[in-house]
C-alpha cells in the first residue's frame, strides 16, 4: 500500500492487518508498526494527521502476461531440482535430460 502524508511524504508499506476502522502496516525505515484509524471517510495517522491510503488493487490496469519462456528453467537446473526432490545425495548420478 502507499501512504501519503499532508507534507508530501510518501511511504510504501505492507499491510499487516486491515479492519473496517483500523489498518496496521510496516514500512522500510520505520521501527514501529504504523497504525491508521478511519474516522468517517478519512484515514488518520496515530498523530491524527489525515493521510491518503492507496492499495495495489485500486490502481487498476492489467497484470503483465507471462510467456511460456518465462516459466521454463534450464534443463540443468530442472535436473538438479528433480534430483534434490527425489532425495538423491551427492554420490548419486544426476538426472539426465535429453
Amino acid at each position: 500500500m502507499t501512504i501519503i502524508y499532508p507534507n508530501g511524504t510518501v511511504l510504501n508499506a505492507i499491510v499487516l492487518a486491515h479492519e473496517d476502522y483500523e489498518i496496521r502496516a510496516v514500512a522500510a525505515g520505520c521501527d514501529d508498526v504504523l497504525v491508521y484509524t478511519r474516522v468517517r471517510d478519512a484515514w488518520l495517522s496515530d498523530d491524527w494527521e489525515p493521510v491518503t491510503l492507496g492499495f495495489a488493487w485500486q490502481r487498476g490496469g492489467t497484470t503483465p502476461a507471462c510467456s511460456e519462456d518465462d516459466c521454463i528453467c534450464p534443463k540443468e537446473l530442472a535436473a538438479l531440482l528433480i534430483s534434490t526432490m527425489a532425495g538423491a545425495d551427492e554420490r548419486d548420478e544426476p538426472v539426465r535430460t535429453h
